[in-house]
């Protein structure tokens, strides 16, 4: 296992602001899914299976089984496997309105224009290993990442409401799942700035852009080997 994490917690944000969660183990043929954290999903969710083929299946949940298993009311008829990039997602997702959800730093790369809004971008920020957590068995990782909230501005004055209470659903979705997919042993969001620098840049360089950074820092423990 690679020491430095970032990819697979960003990619572990990026799939809980849709909603959605990998699955540790193959589905074929059960009804019980495995995931690295349920606590995303509620009994009663509707939910649907995809794959990196494009294999879709929808399913009820009827049962949460301990901190890992989804339970599902029906066997699931596709294959479903890990290495086939399978993920089961919330229906209707809790930001259903996202047009795009990325990694990066605002402003570099694919550019949130027209068509892309509103999105989620996904910017790896400081990591610590601080030496007092550490010990001869095992080290501690703090993880920082910072997740925009970007939308197109709009005139009128509910607008900034309105895009708060857009804002409030990020942090509750951020907040909802501690375990960030089971990437990380705790995290949660630390701060937020309804003003970033990096959306005043954006407008500075023409686009007509608001939103909100929201800060999570993700904690890693790891015994050593």
């Amino acid at each position: 296992m690679a020491m430095l994490q970032y990819n697979e917690i960003c990619a572990a944000l990026r799939r809980l602001v849709q909603s959605a969660a990998s699955l540790t183990a193959d589905a074929v043929g059960s009804d019980l899914l495995s995931v690295g954290s349920n606590r995303l999903f509620q009994v009663g969710d509707t939910v649907i299976l995809t794959d990196s083929e494009g294999h879709t299946e929808t399913h009820t949940v009827v049962e949460l089984v301990g901190l890992t298993g989804v339970r599902l009311d029906g066997p699931v008829v596709g294959s479903f496997t890990v290495a086939g990039g399978a993920e089961v997602q919330r229906l209707p997702a809790l930001l259903p309105d996202l047009h795009w959800v990325g990694q990066g730093q605002p402003g570099l790369g694919p550019q949130p224009v027209e068509g892309r809004l509103p999105c989620v971008i996904v910017q790896p920020a400081a990591m610590e290993q601080p030496l007092a957590a550490g010990t001869n068995c095992a080290y501690q990782q703090n993880y920082h990442c910072l997740v925009y909230y970007v939308q197109r501005a709009r005139p009128g004055k509910t607008a900034s409401v309105e895009l708060m209470d857009q804002v409030a659903e990020l942090f509750d979705l951020l907040m909802a799942d501690p375990y960030l997919g089971g990437t990380a042993w705790y995290a949660q969001v630390v701060r937020v700035d309804p003003a970033p620098p990096a959306l005043t840049r954006l407008r500075e360089g023409g686009l007509e852009v608001v939103g909100a950074e929201i800060e999570v820092v993700a904690q890693l423990l790891t015994l050593v080997s």
